[in-house]
C-alpha cells in the first residue's frame, strides 16, 4: 500500500477564515485600546467639570469679593467643561457601538472557523480509518498468501521432504 498523507481540500478556505478572524481580533484589540483611552479622557473631563463646580460653590459661599466678569468666566469654564465631557461621552458611546459590532463579527468568524475545523477533523478521522482498513486488508491478504502456500502439515505445498 502506498503511504498517502492527509490533504484537506478546504484548507485554503480554512486559512482564509483564520486570517480574517486574526484581523478582526486585531481590530477589536485596537478598538478596546481606543475605548480605554477615551474613557480616561472622559474621567478627566468630568473631573475638571466637577472641580469647576466645587470652586464656583466655594466662591459663591465665601466672603471674598468677586467681580461679575470673574463669575461669568467661571460659568463659561464650567459650561465648556460640561460640553467637552458630553462630547467625549458621545465619542465613547460610538466606540462602544463599534466594539460591540466587532465582537459580533469575531464571534461569527470564530463559529465559521470552528465549523470548518470540525469538518476537517471529521475528514481526518475518515481518512485514518480508511488507511487503517487498507492496512488491515493488506495484512490479511499477505496472511492469506502465506497460508495458501502452506500445506496441512505446515510444510510448503509441492515440496517433498
Amino acid at each position: 500500500m502506498t503511504a498517502r498523507r492527509f490533504l484537506y481540500a478546504l484548507e485554503p478556505l480554512r486559512l482564509t477564515r483564520e486570517w480574517a478572524l486574526d484581523r478582526l481580533r486585531l481590530e477589536l484589540s485596537e478598538c478596546n485600546a481606543a475605548l480605554a483611552q477615551q474613557q480616561e479622557l472622559q474621567r478627566a473631563a468630568w473631573a475638571r467639570a466637577h472641580a469647576g463646580i466645587a470652586e464656583w460653590q466655594d466662591v459663591a459661599g465665601g466672603q471674598q469679593a468677586v467681580t461679575a466678569s470673574e463669575l461669568l468666566l467661571m460659568q463659561r469654564y464650567i459650561a465648556d467643561c460640561h460640553a467637552n465631557a458630553r462630547a467625549l461621552d458621545e465619542e465613547a458611546a460610538a466606540l462602544e457601538t463599534q466594539r460591540d459590532a466587532l465582537m459580533d463579527q469575531v464571534l461569527a468568524a470564530r463559529r465559521a472557523l470552528d465549523a470548518l475545523e470540525e469538518h476537517r477533523d471529521q475528514a481526518l478521522a475518515r481518512f485514518q480509518k480508511q488507511r487503517q482498513n487498507g492496512e488491515f486488508k493488506d495484512a490479511d491478504d499477505q496472511w492469506g498468501i502465506l497460508q495458501g502456500g502452506m500445506g496441512r502439515d505446515g510444510n510448503q505445498s509441492g515440496i517433498a521432504e
